[in-house]
């Protein structure tokens, strides 16, 4: 799981069972870096967490896809891109 900050590294742990935490290098410092591995590794999986519901992923996901266009040309009109 690439990770930024230790709450994402638990969280990897806790929702994703993540078994590799990643970081970036020019992001995150030693000391950061030190925190996140004892959160990584001092966090357990979840099992039971409710699996997001299907119809709500793709509601969503349809949401995305009709403002697609729109954002698209909003961005051409207000940057003069023909």
């Amino acid at each position: 799981a690439l990770c930024e900050s230790v709450e994402t590294a638990a969280l990897s742990r806790k929702i994703n069972n993540a078994n590799v935490l990643a970081m970036g290098g020019m992001i995150v410092t030693p000391y950061l870096a030190k925190k996140m591995v004892k959160a990584f590794m001092e966090t357990e999986f979840s099992y039971g967490l409710a699996e997001a519901d299907p119809y709500f992923l793709q509601s969503a996901y349809k949401t995305v896809q009709d403002l697609e266009p729109k954002i698209t040309q909003y961005n051409v009109k207000k940057n003069n891109i023909e």
